[in-house]
């Protein structure tokens, strides 16, 4: 079968020249006619000229995005780069309501909100789907927050906002816009425990008469993750063996900016990782080791008139996944291109009016062994939504329609509305479409594969309130938000009757439901700045349609969602120091065997200082993970995890 628990998806080939990406993928001509169409409909022939003074220059919004931020988490800059965290899965598991499904310290870990399988969570790179095609997943070990300038989480379904895979939510990775006003750059270097070692590095040029700015960030890493574990088979502590990773990559970013109205960002980012993989609980060794490789190519433009607005995102994206067991005499190369690019179109109308169209599309060509042959794909959405703001009132409404070789899919509409009844209380609901387009190992992996297989469809409602108090260095801000998913069609992989291999098929459904609180203070004592924020969210995902096998009750929860999850966190700061201190519980979850692993609570805290020596800023600090040395916790099963464990970061900029 194409995946499961331990060993990855493994392909074969690799492509021995470029792909003519223009010649097999007619509907890009169709995008860029459709963005030269709605352009000359805006009536602006002077696209060129400066804003008005009061409009700056910024990374425009898109038209699609929720009108709340009910289920939404933010991490800017300064929060990465004093986080601790090494990796965006660390970072999401814990500081944010996503369950992070780890298989183990620098091993993979894909991210589940409300319930979904990893496959429905959309991963987009300054909006730009990064996802792998053929898993339709993507893993968060391996990426390193040094590239992004922000991370933001987005629960709730948004597929007719960002197509196929946002049915849960989406993690947007944003790269700093490189509105820096000098040049200038920062270094970090790092060790911890398990042989952790990083050295990673911003490097900012700004042209004299701002027209230009460029950013280039490299990033090196590496881990023995050689941690002890107790084993009951040798009744004594062992050391993890063949757990080694190793990462480099770097990504570059050049703007041009002719004026205030309009900008042009090339992006470039490469990364090799190599690690090995540990043997589980029930194996005695591995020998097993994994490479991924990507090169990802982006070009962004963007433009504003009085009233309306242009963004273009085009780009281009080369993976290899390199698998070798020398145990088995295996090795398997999974090798994709990827060219996403899509047009958008604003306009901002009177009365409070946005009116947003545009059209997106993907070509996809992916090669292995287990496929037979290439196997391409195109996939076509044209996108409407319309804002109408008055009073206290907001309203967004939505409609997708998505074509996959030129077949029409079920169309995906959306509405929300809110009402901000006092200036302190606001109340949103929304109703949405979602869905999510087979994986191509879905579709042609053999033996398994299904060509036939629907799309995974339903319907999302969410219901909640949001309540603030005070401002600035003193506020206090509450969030209770109830939600409700059916989703019909659930593709999964299991052993047909009297066949002796697994299969796609779109076995079942489930109705995931929950209700999630979090509140956030904020507090000025004179120089010292204190936050406190603490969030809890109960949750069932449940399978309704009973399946034999892997054996599933209708009714029961699906593997691996906690019903119970909760955080809690406590950051100090002062002129130049600070402590964050951070508690996290993961409740029960039912696992592959029908077994219940125990819940389990992990806290970290991270302490820092900070000072300055002429241009120079220094920031010292250290962590601790698992600060209660909780050995015995397992997120996957028989997968171990580490003990109490240390870092420390030195950080300088110029």
């Amino acid at each position: 079968m194409p995946y499961g628990n331990d060993l990855p998806f493994a392909y074969a080939g690799i492509p021995k020249k470029p792909v003519a990406l223009l010649r097999y993928s007619p509907g890009i001509y169709l995008i860029l006619l459709f963005c030269c169409f709605v352009q000359l409909l805006s009536g602006q022939r002077d696209s060129l000229l400066p804003l008005m003074a009061d409009l700056p220059l910024v990374e425009l919004s898109s038209g699609r995005e929720l009108l709340t931020e009910l289920g939404k988490t933010t991490f800017d800059s300064t929060h990465l780069a004093r986080s601790g965290s090494n990796n965006v899965a660390d970072l999401l598991s814990n500081q944010s309501s996503a369950f992070i499904k780890s298989y183990g310290l620098g091993s993979l870990a894909t991210p589940s909100l409300r319930g979904s399988s990893s496959g429905q969570v959309a991963v987009l790179w300054n909006g730009l789907p990064i996802e792998n095609p053929m898993l339709g997943l993507l893993d968060l070990s391996l990426l390193d927050p040094t590239y992004f300038g922000s991370v933001e989480l987005s629960s709730g379904s948004q597929s007719t906002g960002f197509g196929s895979g946002a049915v849960a939510g989406a993690i947007r990775l944003k790269s700093e816009k490189g509105e820096v006003e000098k040049n200038g750059g920062r270094l970090t270097a790092g060790l911890g425990s398990f042989g952790q070692q990083w050295l990673k590095g911003h490097c900012y040029f700004v042209s004299q008469n701002k027209k230009m700015a460029a950013r280039t960030t490299v990033v090196n890493r590496s881990a023995d993750n050689d941690f002890s574990y107790f084993s009951p088979r040798e009744d004594d502590w062992l050391k993890q063996e063949n757990a080694r990773l190793e990462q480099r990559g770097f990504q570059q970013q050049i703007r041009y900016t002719p004026n205030d109205a309009t900008h042009l960002t090339l992006r470039i980012w490469g990364q090799q990782s190599e690690k090995k993989l540990p043997p589980t609980t029930t194996q005695r060794v591995s020998e097993s080791s994994q490479g991924d490789d990507f090169l990802r190519s982006s070009l962004h433009y963007a433009s504003r008139w009085n009233a309306s607005s242009l963004t273009i995102r085009s780009g281009l994206f080369r993976e290899t996944i390199d698998f070798r067991d020398p145990q088995n005499s295996l090795r398997a190369i999974s090798h994709f291109w990827k060219a996403p690019l899509e047009g958008e179109m604003n306009w901002y109308l009177p009365g409070e009016l946005r009116l947003t169209t545009g059209l997106s599309g993907q070509w996809l060509e992916a090669e292995t062994a287990a496929y037979g042959a290439k196997r391409t794909q195109t996939r076509l959405a044209p996108f409407l939504a319309l804002r109408k703001a008055w009073k206290r009132w907001h309203v967004r409404l939505s409609l997708r329609q998505e074509t996959v070789d030129g077949d029409f899919k079920p169309v995906t509409p959306g509405a929300e509305v809110e009402w901000r009844a006092t200036d302190h209380l606001a109340i949103n609901a929304s109703m949405s479409s979602s869905y999510r387009l087979p994986g191509l190992n879905d579709l042609f992996w053999t033996p398994g594969g299904r060509p036939d297989l629907l799309p995974e469809q339903g319907w999302a409602q969410e219901l909640g309130l949001r309540w603030s108090a005070g401002e600035g260095d003193h506020h206090w801000h509450v969030k209770l938000v109830g939600h409700h998913r059916l989703l019909e069609d659930w593709i999964q992989w299991a052993p047909m009757p009297g066949s002796f291999f697994w299969s796609a098929n779109n076995l079942t459904k489930v109705r995931s439901y929950g209700l999630e609180c979090s509140q956030e203070q904020r507090w000025q004592l004179g120089k010292i700045s204190l936050q406190l924020n603490a969030a809890a969210e109960y949750l069932r995902s449940e399978n309704l349609i009973a399946i034999e096998l892997p054996r599933m009750a209708a009714g029961e929860q699906l593997t691996y969602v906690p019903e119970w999850t909760g955080r809690t966190g406590l950051r100090i700061e002062s002129a130049h120091s600070y402590l964050n201190m951070q508690q996290q519980y993961v409740g029960n979850r039912r696992d592959n065997s029908n077994e219940t692993m125990e819940a389990y609570w992990l806290g970290r805290g991270v302490l820092g200082h900070r000072f300055e020596f002429g241009p120079l800023l220094f920031d010292l600090s250290a962590s601790v993970e698992n600060l209660w040395n909780n050995r015995q916790y397992r997120v996957i099963e028989r997968r171990r995890m580490p003990g109490r464990h240390y870092a420390i970061n030195f950080m300088i900029t110029i």
